[in-house]
Parts: C-alpha cells; sequence; structure tokens
C-alpha cells in the first residue's frame, strides 16, 4: 500500500479509499467532488457506493454488532485483518476519521503517517473494519 497524505481537514476518506484501492487522490476526489458539500468529507455510505461501481466488494465488521436483538460490543477488538486491504473508521483526536490498513495489520493514516495500529492511542474508539476485494471492472 501506499501511503496518501490528506490534502486537507475532512478529506481523510478520500486518501483513505485512495491508498486501499491503489487509485491516486485525484481519481478519488474527481469522482467523489459532487458529493463532498460543506468541507465536510464523503461518508461511509459514499464509500459503498464508490466501491460498488468500481468492482469492490467489501465486509464489514462493527465494534457494536446486534445479537438476539440486544446491542452487544466484540470482546475481541479490534479485528485481525482478514482481507488485502481494509478502510476502517477511528474516533482519533477530535473526530471520526478514516484510515486504511493493509493485510498485515499495518495502518496508514492519511493525517499521520506514525499512527501505524488500531491499537495506537491516539484512536480512542476503532467504530468498524471493512475489508476489500477487488472483484470485477466496472
Amino acid at each position: 500500500m501506499i501511503y496518501i497524505k490528506q490534502r486537507g481537514e475532512h478529506d481523510c476518506g478520500v486518501a483513505a479509499l485512495a491508498m486501499a484501492v491503489g487509485a491516486d487522490y485525484e481519481t478519488i476526489y474527481e469522482a467523489c467532488r459532487d458529493r463532498i458539500e460543506d468541507d465536510r468529507g464523503i461518508n461511509e455510505l459514499l464509500l459503498h457506493e464508490w466501491l460498488y461501481r468500481h468492482g469492490w466488494a467489501w465486509q464489514q465488521i462493527f465494534r457494536v454488532h446486534q445479537l438476539g436483538g440486544v446491542n452487544v460490543v466484540r470482546e475481541t477488538w479490534p479485528p485481525a485483518p482478514w482481507a488485502p486491504v481494509h478502510i476502517c473508521q477511528v474516533l482519533a483526536t477530535r473526530d471520526w476519521h478514516f484510515a486504511a490498513m493493509d493485510e498485515t495489520g499495518r495502518v496508514f493514516d492519511p493525517w499521520d503517517s506514525s499512527r501505524i495500529s488500531l491499537n495506537d492511542p491516539v484512536y480512542r474508539k476503532v467504530s468498524w473494519v471493512m475489508g476489500l476485494w477487488h472483484v470485477q471492472e466496472r
């Protein structure tokens, strides 16, 4: 995975997606430009839409999940990597933030390249991890 630094305060999703899928920042930014509103960046649903339109399959695991109609926090968290590449949503210093992760569990944080693990103390929570597989050209 090639590291891509985010360019603004709200484009961590663009950079994380670009790293995870092996695209350049400009390609992802241009594809999402019309949906990025008020400098808030892309969200989880926009990630899903982009991945679907570009032939990617994903499995998303949440820290809190439903079991018998009850919210349950997973005992083992964050999960070990299970896919060739991943995108993660973490609660960092101020707000929710996206980072990429490779198949070995090394994190590529677009804000700070020194953060290389989901267990970094700056990450107060890991909300979900999404494993990605490129399955077809679209």
